[in-house]
Order: C-alpha cells, then sequence, then structure tokens
C-alpha cells in the first residue's frame, strides 16, 4: 500500500478546486400554458355603429374569420340566430343582377353611406325580419301563426310590427361596396373560403335556369362522388362560390 506524500496530496486537492464537480441544475420549472381570453378574441368592443343606433361588435375566431354580433331585440325564441353573410364586390349593380336574376333573390334594402365611404345591399330569399303572428290567449290556448309582409311587398323598416306578434330572423346576404373600387382592383376570395349552399328542387332544372340567365357554371350538375347527393355549382361576379344542393338529398344525408 503505497503512500501518498504532502505534495501529491497538495496537488491532487489543487486540481479538485480548479475543476470542482458540476452541481446537479434545479428542475426545469413547466411551461405556464396561456389562458384563453374571450376578450382578446373580440376585435370590436359592443356598442352602437357610427351614424346609428344598431349595436354591434366584432370576434374573431382561430382561423382569422370575422364575426359581427348584432343586437335584435323582440326576437322570437326559435329565430334563426345566423343573420348575413358579407361579402365584398367590386361593381355593385352587376352584383345585384347576379344575386335577382341569376340565384333568384330579391333586392331587400340598400344603405348608402358617403362619409364613411360604402355602400351596402342586402338580398335573399324572404325578409330580414319576418313577423310571427300569435294571437291573444284563448280556451284551447291555440296560437296561429303568419307572415305579416308579402313575399313581393316587403315590409318598410319605418313600419312597426303589430301588437302581441314577435320578429323571427331570417338569414341574407350582404353586399359590401367600397366606393372607388372597381372590377380593375378585384378581391381575392383566398383559399379558405370555400362556398355558400342554397337548397334546391332540382339541381339540373336550377343550372338551365342560371344558364338562361346569364350566370356561369362551374360545376356541372350531378352526383358528389362517395356520397351521391346532387349539386350543381355557380360564381357571382366576384367569384364568389355558391353550391345548389338538392333538398330531398342532402336531407337523406341528416339520417
Amino acid at each position: 500500500m503505497s503512500i501518498e506524500s504532502q505534495d501529491e496530496q497538495n496537488a491532487r486537492e489543487l486540481t479538485i478546486s480548479r475543476n470542482p464537480a458540476p452541481s446537479p441544475r434545479p428542475p426545469t420549472p413547466p411551461k405556464r400554458q396561456k389562458k384563453h381570453t374571450t376578450k382578446k378574441q373580440i376585435t370590436r368592443e359592443p356598442g352602437p355603429v357610427k351614424g346609428g343606433t344598431t349595436v354591434i361588435a366584432f370576434a374573431k375566431d382561430p382561423t382569422g374569420y370575422m364575426w359581427e354580433l348584432i343586437e335584435r331585440k323582440n326576437l322570437a325564441a326559435d329565430s334563426e340566430p345566423l343573420c348575413q353573410v358579407m361579402l365584398r364586390v367590386t361593381d355593385l349593380d352587376a352584383s345585384v343582377r347576379y344575386y335577382t336574376e341569376v340565384l333568384g333573390m330579391r333586392l331587400l334594402r340598400k344603405r348608402v353611406n358617403e362619409e364613411q365611404g360604402y355602400t351596402l345591399a342586402f338580398v335573399g330569399y324572404e325578409d330580414e325580419d319576418k313577423v310571427r303572428m300569435r294571437c291573444r290567449p284563448s280556451r284551447k290556448k291555440m296560437e296561429t301563426r303568419r307572415l305579416f309582409a308579402s313575399p313581393r311587398a316587403p315590409r318598410s323598416a319605418s313600419q312597426s310590427p303589430p301588437p302581441h306578434t314577435h320578429t323571427q330572423q331570417g338569414t341574407v346576404i350582404e353586399l359590401t361596396y367600397n366606393h372607388g373600387r372597381g372590377p380593375e382592383n378585384p378581391y381575392k376570395p383566398g383559399n379558405a373560403y370555400a362556398q355558400v349552399a342554397i337548397s334546391t328542387d332540382d339541381v339540373y332544372k336550377s343550372a338551365e335556369a342560371i344558364r338562361a340567365a346569364g350566370g356561369a357554371i362551374t360545376r356541372e350538375p350531378g352526383p358528389v362522388p362517395g356520397i351521391g347527393t346532387k349539386i350543381v355549382a355557380t360564381t357571382d361576379p366576384d367569384g364568389w362560390k355558391y353550391v345548389l344542393v338538392d333538398n330531398s338529398d342532402f336531407l337523406g344525408e341528416l339520417k
């Protein structure tokens, strides 16, 4: 057994002091997860529109689509909450002709805002605010429903609904034209927008009607492979795509 000299012992201790053993690293704290708050998704706080009294707010979904929340009073409990789909167009007159003559919608109203530099046109197959009339309670507690406005004569915005009624929201297309923007500077629908679907009783007759009215067919009528539902596709002057879907086929998908 060898005995370590004093000089060798001093040299070993000096080496250890110069190269100390690494101290254990403290455990890495877990990453703090970001709290999801609805407030971060609100891009426009609730409040009245400029120059008006309608209260709105804007929210953005995870993919970046913008949703407008519109405050509506006196809506029926079973009213459709989806109010409108807003699309930007470059030629408002051409767009209105397409939606009314090709797709068979009606021009419900227009609103011009010179101060903000835009014009809105609302089109659809029925009024934005259908009025459901409810009779006074009777012995049998029967409820009668009817549309207050004629399909060809929409109720004026200045007319108030009769008593004992509830307004039922209808879904419409809102065409937005920003003043000064023309077809030479078109909008780009992008690769995220797909289509708006419209139901029809016969896609083949619908295709004939679209062609006869001067519309463009981008997908010939026929069944979708693998599903069988019959559809036909068309686009408006700005390239926004619409798919007409066979009623009975679509209801069959829901079974």
